[in-house]
């Protein structure tokens, strides 16, 4: 996190922060009590919701949670809009190979429309802000012990629907930027853990 970050985006409208990433971001910039935090999370299996009570009571002036499902276009535009964000950064997502391939649907449901649906409402709200979207390196496949690692350049090369979907999510952040000229940044993650 660099201190870059903190000054320069006042009010951060956070997706999935009751996840595990999310939160953990959440829980290192709110100490700092120089930025507003927007949280929306659907609350799902994988929330943390102790956190966000403690975030509410220990930092009541720098904190709002929303639980919404990023599938409710209406709902999120509506959060946008009231919230004015200078940065967006969108954790949300649903995760875990062996869930997408017995629930495929649910995957393209919130990883690529609510991916959508989060662009759309910076579009619509005529908002010039940052969006950072955290992806995954599944995106471009699977390494062999002696293959060279990925890079910028690396195809896609998604081989589960769980990375289809968030491939397809990537996509849809780099149209977003060409065709409207959003400011963005994809982060392809490995394991986060710590």
């Amino acid at each position: 996190m660099t201190e870059e970050l903190l000054t320069k985006f006042k009010n951060i409208l956070v997706t999935g922060g009751a996840g595990f990433i999310g939160n953990n971001f959440i829980r290192k910039v709110i100490k700092t009590k120089k930025n507003k935090i927007f949280n929306i999370d659907k609350i799902s299996y994988c929330s943390n919701k102790y956190s966000l009570q403690e975030f509410e009571q220990n930092f009541p002036n720098n904190y709002e949670f929303y639980q919404i499902n990023l599938i409710d276009f209406d709902k999120i535009r509506d959060v946008v809009q009231k919230v004015q964000p200078d940065l967006i950064i969108h954790f949300a997502a649903e995760s875990h190979v062996d869930n997408s391939i017995k629930n495929p649907k649910v995957f393209l449901k919130t990883n690529i429309l609510g991916t959508f649906n989060i662009l759309n409402s910076i579009i619509k709200n005529k908002l010039k802000i940052k969006f950072i979207h955290i992806s995954t390196d599944e995106v471009f496949g699977s390494l062999k012990l002696n293959n060279s690692k990925f890079n910028l350049k690396s195809s896609y090369d998604p081989k589960s629907p769980y990375s289809a979907s968030k491939a397809s999510s990537d996509h849809l952040v780099r149209a977003y930027g060409n065709t409207f000229g959003l400011k963005f940044n994809i982060i392809n993650c490995s394991n986060n853990f710590g």
